[in-house]
């Protein structure tokens, strides 16, 4: 699904497809998303990088700019 599709909190995860949640990025409550400013801290998206040697760079960053998760995957 969507790196980001709203500010609700959605805390249940859908067994479906047998996921391993790696990272959450959620308010507890909806309540505590009151104003916009609130929200930028929630608002994000994901930037994935491959380098010429294969290295895997994966960020989730907020709409202020700031990575909230990262993982790194490098060859062998």
């Amino acid at each position: 699904g969507p790196l980001h599709a709203g500010v609700f909190p959605n805390l249940a995860l859908d067994a479906t497809f047998n996921p391993t949640r790696l990272f959450l990025h959620s308010p507890r409550r909806a309540a505590d998303v009151d104003t916009i400013d609130t929200a930028l801290g929630w608002f994000n998206f994901g930037f994935t990088e491959v380098d010429a040697n294969g290295r895997l760079d994966m960020r989730v960053v907020d709409a202020r700019g700031l990575t909230v998760a990262r993982v790194v995957l490098a060859p062998r």
